[in-house]
């Protein structure tokens, strides 16, 4: 499992000296971006349901929720000892959940601050959580090979699922909640999840590379999935019959993955910049608009739920805001 963490960081570092002088130099093509100072690098990001505030999962330990309008901090989430690597609004706004390398899950009120419930049984760090879209169920990946499934309300662990015996980089439900799709190192792998039974198993063609991030379209016909390699690569494949519909080189790192409400724009992270492009679902042709300002790696892309801006968190310790009008 020591090994898994030490590759995924040498390729981070490698890349990112390619990289990054490279990119510092190159001009801002007219994009605008609010830009909110974080205490350390800022992990994960997630817009409200309502789209009014924004939640950040800090390396120090702590989560920050801020307004999304203002940039001015409401709240400050402490109780992990490590850092914060997911963040996650219940589908009601009520609820946050976050994962930590401490190897929990806590389920925090919004309104008061106070820790709901902590979910123990992860023996590696939590790399990524997610709820359903009924709010009733909360996924959580972790580097100990394994993804887990709570209930919201009890927090009894119902479903354990085992793919591999690598470390899980990231789950996402379906939008109907029926499935679960995650990120391992030998590939994306599709789940049913009710009853726990392996669908897919999903990789470009006999490659077993890393998946680092996986989304699912809002259609919910398609997932999109980020291989991290010298050269990494966005595919998407059909989610009733496993078959990769198109395979895209993806812009710099390729590590971070997010798609539009409307299904109309994938972002895609470099090292020192944000790749936002116009996805054709049916063809993978996408037209590049890079983003640039950040002046270390990028760890994490959010659309809000209007579609109007494109949240991305990174190490130089900043959030920014990307004004997306006009892409849409």
């Amino acid at each position: 499992m020591k090994n898994n963490c030490l590759l995924l960081g040498l390729i981070l570092i490698v890349l990112s000296v390619i990289t990054s002088a490279q990119i510092r130099s190159r001009p801002n093509p007219g994009s605008s971006a609010r830009i909110i100072a974080q205490p350390d690098a800022v992990w994960s990001v997630a817009f409200s349901p309502d789209g009014r505030v924004i939640a950040c999962g800090i390396a120090d330990k702590t989560i920050r929720i801020l307004d999304v309008r203002t940039g001015t901090e409401k709240r400050t989430l402490k109780g992990h000892s490590d850092k914060v690597r997911s963040v996650a609004f219940s589908p009601d706004g009520i609820l946050l959940a976050s994962g930590s390398e401490d190897q929990t899950v806590r389920l925090w009120e919004l309104q008061t601050g106070v820790v709901r419930r902590t979910l123990t049984g992860h023996k590696a760090g939590v790399s990524s959580v997610a709820f359903s879209a009924d709010g009733r169920l909360l996924a959580s990946a972790s580097q100990d090979s394994t993804i887990k499934l709570w209930d919201v309300t009890t927090g009894e662990l119902k479903h354990e699922f085992v793919g591999s015996s690598e470390s899980v980089f990231s789950v996402a439900f379906s939008p109907d909640g029926s499935m679960l799709a995650s990120g391992d190192r030998s590939g994306l792998r599709v789940w049913d999840a009710k009853t726990g039974e392996l669908k897919h198993t999903l990789r470009v063609g006999d490659e077993s590379r890393p998946v680092v991030s996986v989304v699912f379209a809002h259609s919910g016909k398609f997932v999109v999935g980020s291989f991290l390699a010298l050269f990494p690569k966005i595919a998407l494949w059909d989610i009733e019959t496993g078959k990769m519909k198109w395979v895209v080189e993806g812009g710099g790192a390729g590590i971070p993955l997010a798609i539009s409400p409307n299904d109309s724009l994938i972002a895609t992270a470099g090292f020192t910049t944000n790749r936002i492009s116009r996805l054709n679902a049916m063809t993978g042709r996408m037209r590049p608009r890079q983003l640039f300002g950040h002046s270390e790696l990028v760890l994490t892309l959010s659309f809000s739920p209007d579609g109007r801006l494109l949240a991305s968190g990174g190490q130089d310790k900043t959030l920014r805001l990307w004004n997306l009008s006009g892409l849409n």
